[in-house]
């Protein structure tokens, strides 16, 4: 889907670009790319964002990749507890 959604996001010069829908198979490829930067790596979200359009072209709002990192916390501990 090539909708956008209405969540300005702040780019370097200022200016706002606006995240796109993306199809479900698209949001795929990039869960574990945003898992490794801000999980594995450290990254802050701000940085988490930068790279993920630096390198993939992949515009997100703070707001779509908190409500991911959200979802992943709540999945990790779930395991978590059903493995102890």
């Amino acid at each position: 889907m090539e909708s956008t959604f209405g969540l300005p996001v702040a780019s370097p010069n200022k200016t706002r670009e606006y995240a796109r829908r993306y199809a479900s198979d698209e949001w795929e490829t990039i869960k574990a790319q945003i898992e490794r930067l801000y999980v594995q790596e450290s990254q802050t979200l701000r940085q988490v964002i930068d790279i993920l359009k630096q390198n993939h072209g992949f515009i997100a709002s703070y707001v779509v990749i908190s409500i991911f990192l959200i979802i992943l916390s709540m999945t990790l501990r779930f395991q978590l507890g059903r493995s102890s």
